[in-house]
C-alpha cells in the first residue's frame, strides 16, 4: 500500500480507519481532532501531494501543521482550528523550497480562540506557493512570508484576518527578516477584505532588503489602517525596485501608502472611497 501511495496523489481520507469518522468528515460534521492524523500523513507523503478532499469536508486542528519541502497540500476541504485550541499558525514552514498550499479553506476560528497566529506562514526558502485558498478568521495575517525568494501568492481570498493581534495584524504580510532579504515574488489576484490593520503589507525590516516584488491585480477593501502598504525602515529605503500594478483598493482607511522606499513603479491602480475614485 505504501508503495502505491507514493506513486500517485495521496488521499488523506485513507489515513482515517473508522468508517463512521470518514462519513462525518465528508458530511462536514466531524468534531474529532485530526492533527496527529494529518501530520503523520504529511510525514509519510514527504515531497509528494497530499489531497484533503472535496468542498464540504472538514478536518479539525489543535496544533500547527509543519510542512515539508517539495510537497503539495491540495483539495477544497475545510481545515478548522478547534475551539479553545489556542495554537500558532495553521500551516508553517521554515527554509522550505517548492512547497505548495492549494485550494484549501483554512478557518482560524479566532473568535473561539482557535488559531492565535497565521493561516500560512513561510520563513526562508525558495519558490513556495499559496494558490486559490480561502483563508479567514486568523488572529494574525492570513498569509505571512518572510525572507522568501520568488514566492507566488495568487488567487486567494483572505477575509477577516489580522484580528486585533499585537502585531502582524494584516491580511497578507511579506517582508525581510533582519538582514535576510525578500527577493522577487508575485502577489497576484488576491482578494483581501476586513483586515484589522493593512490589507496587504510589505515591510523591509532592519537592514534586510525587499526587492523585485510585483504586487498586481489584487482587490483590497474595508481594511482598518490601509489597503496596500509598502515601507522600509526609516532612512534605509531598503524596500526597492517594486512594481504595484492594476490593483483595486476601496474604503480602506488609506488605500495606498508608500514610506521610505525607492525605485517603485505604480501604474493602472484604482482607489476610491464610496463615490470618489482616482486612477493613477
Amino acid at each position: 500500500v505504501g508503495a502505491a501511495f507514493n506513486d500517485s496523489r495521496v488521499e488523506l481520507i485513507w489515513f482515517v480507519t473508522s468508517e463512521a469518522e470518514r462519513a462525518a468528515i465528508k458530511a462536514g460534521s466531524s468534531t474529532t481532532d485530526h492533527t496527529a492524523t494529518i501530520q503523520a500523513a504529511m510525514a509519510f507523503v514527504g515531497a509528494g501531494e497530499l489531497h484533503f478532499g472535496q468542498a464540504g469536508w472538514i478536518w479539525n486542528l489543535t496544533a500547527q501543521l509543519t510542512m515539508v519541502s517539495g510537497a503539495t497540500y491540495s483539495g477544497a476541504a475545510k481545515i478548522k482550528a478547534k475551539t479553545g485550541a489556542g495554537f500558532l499558525h495553521m500551516f508553517y514552514g521554515s527554509g522550505l523550497s517548492r512547497t505548495t498550499v492549494s485550494g484549501l479553506e483554512l478557518d482560524g476560528n479566532t473568535d473561539a480562540s482557535g488559531c492565535t497566529g497565521h493561516g500560512v506562514y513561510f520563513t526562508g526558502g525558495t519558490d513556495n506557493k499559496v494558490i486559490g485558498c480561502y483563508i479567514h478568521d486568523c488572529l494574525l495575517a492570513g498569509y505571512r512570508g518572510e525572507a522568501q525568494t520568488d514566492p507566488l501568492v495568487a488567487w486567494n481570498r483572505i477575509i477577516d484576518c489580522g484580528r486585533v493581534g499585537p502585531s502582524d495584524n494584516h491580511g497578507i504580510m511579506v517582508g525581510s527578516n533582519s538582514a535576510a532579504a525578500f527577493t522577487g515574488g508575485l502577489l497576484f489576484g488576491n482578494v483581501v477584505v476586513n483586515a484589522y490593520r493593512k490589507g496587504l503589507a510589505v515591510y523591509a525590516f532592519s537592514t534586510g532588503v525587499v526587492s523585485g516584488l510585483r504586487i498586481e491585480a489584487n482587490r483590497v477593501n474595508e481594511c482598518g489602517l490601509g489597503g496596500i502598504y509598502l515601507a522600509g525602515d526609516i532612512a534605509l529605503a531598503n524596500a526597492q525596485r517594486i512594481t504595484i500594478h492594476g490593483n483595486q483598493c476601496w474604503d480602506n482607511y488609506v488605500n495606498y501608502e508608500l514610506a521610505t522606499v525607492s525605485y517603485v513603479t505604480c501604474s493602472d491602480n484604482t482607489s476610491w472611497f464610496t463615490d470618489v475614485m482616482v486612477a493613477d
